[in-house]
């Protein structure tokens, strides 16, 4: 396991905890997990279509925005989505 950036620890802890709570997740379906860290452009959509009806979606985007995920789709958006959504914060 990679480790956790230490400005997302609490942000880790709480889609972890989700995850517990609420059970499978779309992006952890065998036949289509490799939607979520494809490179091709159709693929990512199809995966952040399937992040729409998943019940820990902010978790995972408050995640992926505070350990600066770089790759793949993360609570419903892309790498350059979160690259925008992080520059606006700032």
């Amino acid at each position: 396991m990679l480790p956790i950036p230490d400005g997302a620890v609490d942000e880790w802890r709480h889609l972890v905890d989700a995850l517990r709570e609420h059970g499978s997740t779309p992006c952890e379906d065998p036949a289509v997990r490799g939607l979520w860290h494809s490179p091709r452009p159709d693929l990512a959509a199809d995966a952040v279509f399937g992040c729409t009806c998943c019940p820990v979606l902010d978790a995972c985007r408050a995640y992926a925005l505070a350990a600066d995920e770089r790759e793949g789709v993360w609570g419903g958006t892309t790498a350059a989505e979160r690259r925008d959504l992080a520059g606006m914060r700032r």
